[in-house]
């Protein structure tokens, strides 16, 4: 019997492991049990993708391990504590099984970005590194694969607020925590929360390395929470040519290469190396990606934005008045701050989506020009019909700031509709 499996049972108490969700986390949870011959039930509040939980089905468990959806306060995790059930993240779970170095990246904007490019950089030096976590691959799906991180190699793990807020020995090398802005208030309930949320991680360092942008550090004086006296806070780059024509030369960008300098110059790893990585980076799709120009207008794909901080950072790359495509579905953040910016740098806008119609009057009262287009498509041709603002041409940016469960699966759905329309334009 392998130490893991041993490992497993006598934390499971040789009991079945419940699974809460059936997505991408729980295919994880699943390939790594099956591969220690453990056996478990799947739970979904969605009963055509699996069981829906009871008491009767808490009496049959001593652990369920958790998508990031299920939260201390989900009527489920509850049930299944009181019900005498130990209750663990997938990644804190999934932690206990590796002895590669797990670098920790969380914050509001950039994560992925982050953590994919440094997953690049550290293998432009002929390291074995991995990614993980929030970003499409849970960490149990990768220590069960065929070829498991080892002790000496690197896995980049991307910490959403939702798996922070509950880790409790996941063993963190490094942490980088980018930025911090309004998000996710939905779900951890106010802005000091959804703070206190990622200020969580930092129980999980084993080194005296942390990283945070100055967002971080303004957000913490404010909650009176304490920073290790090792922090580095890192401002964004500014007027550094070397990172031109790479994704890093755009303003959103800036405080995250910050981040991953000060990471580098930690670890005493090549600086040349850094550079000659970030120009062999390809960018993420759907990040302020520059698609086509038509008929004078140039269009922007930023369908990545899902809060009103990234679209914010987005309006602020154009110098003239733009043409927006923006809505979704309202995930509770408070908008003042964003009707403010839309207010200073947009010239008309066309809105998509649920909050499309909520928008429609804030904006107009401000005296912003809007158009209720409702889908996508139909604010495209809006666009496009719009009259030119100025000869050289105008900018049409979609940067939703919103999620798009309202009318598309997930944001890489949204992203390609626009980007197949945009194609198709005669």
């Amino acid at each position: 019997m392998s130490n893991a499996r041993e490992s497993i049972i006598q934390i499971s108490g040789g009991h079945p492991i419940g699974i809460f969700g059936a997505g991408v986390t729980a295919r994880g949870i699943v390939q790594f049990l099956k591969r220690h011959s453990i056996s478990y039930e799947l739970y979904d509040q969605n009963p055509s993708r699996a069981l829906l939980f009871d008491e009767e089905r808490a009496r049959q468990h001593r652990l369920i391990l958790c998508s990031p959806s299920f939260l201390s306060q989900h009527p489920w995790v509850q049930l299944a504590e009181s019900s005498g059930c130990q209750c663990l993240q997938e990644f804190d779970f999934a932690s206990r099984f590796t002895r590669a170095k797990l670098i920790g990246v969380t914050g509001t904007n950039g994560k992925t970005t982050t953590v994919a490019f440094l997953a690049h950089a550290l293998q432009s030096l002929g390291l074995r590194s991995f990614t993980a976590g929030n970003i499409g691959q849970a960490l149990s799906e990768l220590i069960a694969s065929e070829c498991p991180p080892a002790e000496e190699d690197w896995v980049i793990c991307e910490i959403s607020s939702a798996q922070a807020e509950h880790m409790r020995s996941t063993p963190l090398q490094a942490l980088l925590w980018t930025n911090f802005a309004p998000n996710h208030l939905h779900e951890h309930g106010n802005l000091q929360r959804y703070f206190l949320a990622k200020y969580h991680l930092l129980s999980s360092l084993r080194t005296s390395q942390f990283f945070c942008g100055e967002s971080v550090a303004q957000h913490a004086r404010e909650f009176r929470c304490t920073l290790p006296d090792f922090t580095q806070i890192c401002p964004p780059v500014r007027d550094d040519l070397r990172w031109q024509n790479t994704v890093f030369e755009l303003a959103p960008q800036r405080e995250n290469i910050a981040l991953i300098q000060a990471f580098w110059r930690q670890w005493s790893l090549p600086v040349e190396t850094l550079l000659r990585a970030a120009l062999s980076f390809q960018p993420l799709p759907y990040r302020l990606q520059r698609l086509i120009t038509r008929d004078n207008r140039t269009f922007w794909n930023d369908a990545k934005s899902t809060t009103f901080a990234s679209t914010i950072a987005a309006f602020r790359q154009f110098p003239s008045p733009i043409l927006w495509i923006g809505g979704g579905r309202d995930k509770g953040e408070p908008k003042e701050a964003f009707l403010r910016e839309i207010h200073l740098h947009v010239a008309h806008a066309f809105l998509i989506g649920e909050e499309g119609a909520v928008l429609t009057p804030l904006l107009q009262e401000r005296g912003v020009m809007t158009t209720l287009s409702k889908t996508l498509e139909r604010a495209l041709d809006d666009a496009m019909a719009h009259p030119l603002l100025e000869p050289q041409g105008n900018t049409v940016l979609f940067s939703p700031g919103y999620p798009s469960f309202d009318q598309f699966k997930d944001f890489a759905e949204r992203g390609k509709t626009f980007e197949k329309l945009i194609l198709s334009l005669s």
